[in-house]
């Protein structure tokens, strides 16, 4: 058979086998977590399954993009304050300076009654108690099938001040936040963020109102940053303010973009949620079917690749310098090509793929298929074995 009669003849001939590589890899890839093939996996050490190229992305940007300034949000270190009573006096004249919203994100671990009852007093005579939220968290409760709320501040009544829990998500095995929750349910009933209790009901959007687990926007971004005995009024009126510690060994978490305090954390959730730009998962839906897509895809590539075996003298050869080369660069090209479709998705539309290592991995499974597939026929071909049920398919003619 010459060229030209492989290149008009070839589909005739291989669609079938298109066709079983690409049904077997899909249900493999479907019914299985393979997303630890792809090739992110050799450089992972802190970075889990598909978020591994969320991260790069993150990384990508913001080695080539300026930071973004986020005028309207401060950050307020306490690091030289040394009691709860200088706490209760910051507060005081932060509340005095007309800020938006504060967002403490400080732990009071062992009830004071005292220094507590003075912070309660401070914020509720400035009348401005709705401004004022304390960071508390939830825990696992054994005896309730709903989590409870750990209070962090140690009164009597926990409604006397506003409290809004720690709403990042981390990987407890490697420490890293990459998302925050708007909502939870708890056995106290539903309760909101801290970041949601510090935006306003007209500010938050539909997508922060029902338990909505959010991307936070780690693009690059430059905050207010003062000390709690420098307080600068213009950075403080009408702006939302963020208290805490920006030294805490315990408070430190791992990011796309590096060790990060939990007091900057809010800083970048707190951005995210007030912006109109959200980083969204793609959809589902599309999800798979762009996975059936690649599946088709890298089938095809893989098989058409084989037209020159179909032309070479000694076929047999020439099947395993393709499962060997022509195997990895194909899939190599293709994960390239993914990636850099990913990233533009990322860039210019804030969309990433949830399934992204995995369709990844779908191109490995799909050449490993392939090669399998390829290496059972020729065998089968040269045993004569099945002749007549795969005379059809094109790698059974491969002697």
């Amino acid at each position: 058979m010459n060229k030209k009669e492989t290149k008009s003849t070839f589909w005739k001939k291989c669609w079938i086998d298109v066709l079983i590589v690409t049904i077997v890899t899909i249900i493999i890839s479907a019914n299985y977590d393979l997303s630890k093939l792809t090739p992110s996996v050799l450089y992972q050490n802190s970075t889990s399954g598909d978020f591994f190229t969320t991260d790069l992305f993150f990384h990508i940007s913001n080695s080539s993009n300026e930071p973004t300034i986020i005028p309207d949000i401060t950050i307020i270190n306490i690091d030289s304050l040394i009691s709860r009573k200088e706490i209760a006096y910051l507060l005081s004249n932060v509340l005095k300076m007309n800020p938006r919203k504060i967002g403490v994100d400080i732990a009071f671990h062992m009830n004071k009654d005292q220094d507590d009852s003075l912070i309660v007093k401070i914020v509720n005579e400035q009348r401005l108690m709705k401004k004022c939220v304390f960071a508390n968290d939830y825990y696992i409760d054994d005896n309730s099938e709903l989590p409870s709320v750990s209070h962090s501040f140690c009164l009597n009544k926990k409604d006397s001040l506003i409290e809004g829990f720690a709403n990042f998500i981390y990987d407890e095995t490697f420490m890293n936040v990459r998302q925050y929750r708007s909502t939870k349910y708890t056995s106290e009933g539903e309760i909101l963020s801290l970041t949601s209790r510090m935006i306003d009901y007209q500010e938050r959007t539909s997508a922060n109102s029902d338990n909505h687990i959010e991307i936070i926007d780690y693009r690059l971004s430059s905050f207010n940053e003062i000390n709690a005995n420098e307080l600068d009024r213009e950075l403080i009126n009408n702006h939302y303010v963020l208290i805490g510690s920006l030294s805490r060994s315990h408070d430190n978490y791992n990011t796309p973009i590096g060790m990060m305090p939990g007091l900057k954390i809010h800083a970048y959730t707190l951005k995210t949620a007030l912006s109109q730009n959200k980083i969204h998962s793609v959809n589902k839906i599309w999800e798979w079917f762009i996975l059936i897509f690649i599946c088709i895809f890298s089938s095809i590539g893989l098989v058409f690749a084989d037209y020159f075996v179909l032309n070479s003298t000694n076929k047999m050869q020439s099947v395993i310098v393709q499962e060997g080369v022509w195997a990895f660069i194909i899939v190599f090209l293709q994960v390239s090509f993914l990636l850099l479709i990913a990233y533009l998705l990322f860039e210019y539309f804030d969309l990433v793929f949830s399934m992204q290592s995995s369709l990844n991995s779908a191109l490995f499974v799909a050449a490993i298929v392939k090669s399998i597939y390829t290496i059972i026929l020729t065998f089968l071909s040269k045993k004569g074995i099945a002749k007549s049920i795969l005379n059809r398919l094109m790698y059974y003619s491969i002697k």
